[in-house]
């Protein structure tokens, strides 16, 4: 079995080596049998017993892609600074979206790990009183310093959630504005065709398989099977020039980019700020971050760019950088800080900041592994599509059938919970003195690790109630 990142740094280099997976093994095991694991264990018990499920919506009609059948609200900090003044941006979008309450927010007051599951059970799951409703959608609205990326991640697996996080008030005031205006206009902006974009460096490297056995085949399923219309930037045509020209000339639904993304680690946060998360282009030889990596300052601001299209990228660090790797204790065998702090990449603020750009955005916190949706010790032909690619496909049949974003997370959400719960037994069975090592579980509890840690890292950025509004074929008199 072997395991790829898809992260490079400004030098061009792979953030992380390909780890051993004797050593990896050994290294999880130990976590297994120590506090290490306690974090996997709380989670578990707060998605092991919860889905996304409602028997009262069958029963009641009630449509789980409409939020003002579900229910709609939004999240803040209780000490939030800015939060009456959020109560007013936001004001507008929960009159819109049928909130009962438009300017009584769920409110967050900084529980930790081992509280949220009373606040679930009190504050989200509470709410179910008589002649009320629990919502489904939940916006957070503020930064992973005030509502951590661990909580988002426990919260999706229960409800459908998005966050909000911008540099500014008036980026969330614009944000607002456009979604109401797109979402009430006569009809739609965008043309129905989906944008694949996926570089090849080689077969030694990660994006020749994301590029072989993720984005050819979902091209031609979105064609063939969903029928939409398809453009591609692949390969050695996926070049920084080359998206940029297509981002200018075309108003696709759907963007989704399957590249390595730029991560530094050992600059200072500025840069950090500026740069972690942006997608590496094609580009031979040495990397150049100006000429081959598309980053946020490469979103012009001053005409429209993907208006009322959802992006989806694929790659290391596009949603963000948490301070601590959820793998560098066992990648390196020491705790790594990747930042001084968890922050949200550039590139999703300035594209949903954008006053006639996306909608949302879906991308990864973190390392981003191969491992995720293929066994590269186990590629049998270009058309063969691992069970480890289905919260991907799953993702698009659900965005391009115009549900809305934080449906898209609901099957990635499924296998977060599903392989906390196993580690969590396996923790239990290791510390009862009653689970026998041998190889084929350590390689199992190595790729269950790995997967369930790449799982809980896709996440929304926007409002999960968002959705695209698409043409379709038929002609109106």
């Amino acid at each position: 079995m072997k395991y790829l990142s898809l992260g490079l740094d400004t030098n061009g280099k792979h953030l992380f080596e390909n780890p051993d997976p004797k050593k990896l093994a050994e290294y999880i095991k130990d976590a297994i049998g120590s506090n290490t694991i306690n974090e996997v264990v709380n989670a578990t018990k707060l998605t092991g017993v919860r889905g996304t499920s409602y028997d009262e919506i069958e029963r009641k009609s009630l449509d789980i892609g409409n939020p003002k059948s579900v229910g709609w609200t939004y999240l803040v900090h209780e000490a939030d600074p800015n939060l009456e003044e959020i109560k007013r941006i936001i004001h507008p979008l929960a009159v819109h979206r049928g909130m009962e309450c438009p300017d009584e927010p769920m409110l967050f007051r900084g529980e930790s790990l081992e509280d949220w599951n009373d606040w679930i059970e009190k504050d989200y799951e509470g709410m179910n009183e008589p002649n009320k409703m629990r919502p489904h959608y939940i916006l957070i609205v503020g930064g992973p310093l005030d509502i951590p990326f661990l909580f988002q991640s426990v919260l999706d697996t229960t409800a459908s959630v998005g966050r909000v996080h911008f540099d500014a008030l008036e980026d969330l005031e614009t944000y607002v504005n456009k979604l109401i205006r797109l979402e009430t206009a006569d009809e739609p902006t965008v043309d129905k065709e989906v944008l694949f974009f996926a570089p090849n460096h080689g077969p030694k490297d990660a994006t020749h398989f994301s590029h072989e056995y993720m984005v050819k085949p979902m091209r031609k399923y979105t064609h063939k099977q969903l029928g939409f219309d398809t453009h591609a930037l692949m390969d050695y045509k996926a070049t920084k020039q080359n998206l940029v020209d297509v981002f200018a000339s075309r108003k696709p639904a759907l963007v989704y980019t399957a590249s390595h993304g730029l991560g530094d680690i050992g600059t200072g946060m500025k840069h950090q700020r500026r740069v972690n998360g942006g997608i590496v282009c094609h580009h031979e030889r040495s990397m150049n971050v100006q000429r081959d990596v598309f980053l946020a300052e490469d979103v012009p601001m001053d005409k429209p760019f993907l208006e009322g299209a959802i992006f989806y990228q694929f790659a290391c660090f596009g949603y963000g950088t948490p301070k601590m790797s959820d793998y560098s204790h066992w990648l390196k065998g020491e705790n790594q800080r990747l930042a001084k702090e968890d922050f949200i990449s550039a590139l999703p603020k300035k594209l949903l900041a954008h006053p006639q750009g996306p909608i949302a955005y879906i991308g990864h916190l973190d390392t981003a592994f191969l491992h995720a949706f293929a066994d590269p010790d186990d590629l049998d032909g270009l058309e063969k599509w691992d069970d480890r690619i289905s919260p991907f496909i799953y993702a698009i049949n659900q965005l391009l059938g115009v549900q809305p974003s934080g449906i898209s997370m609901t099957k990635m959400n499924e296998r977060y919970s599903r392989y906390n719960t196993y580690i969590a037994n396996v923790s239990d069975r290791v510390k009862r003195g009653t689970y026998d090592w041998n190889d084929s579980r350590e390689e199992r509890i190595r790729d269950t690790w790995i997967t369930r840690s790449d799982a809980q890292n896709y996440m929304v950025f926007g409002d999960p109630a968002a959705r695209l509004r698409i043409p379709s074929d038929k002609e109106v008199a």
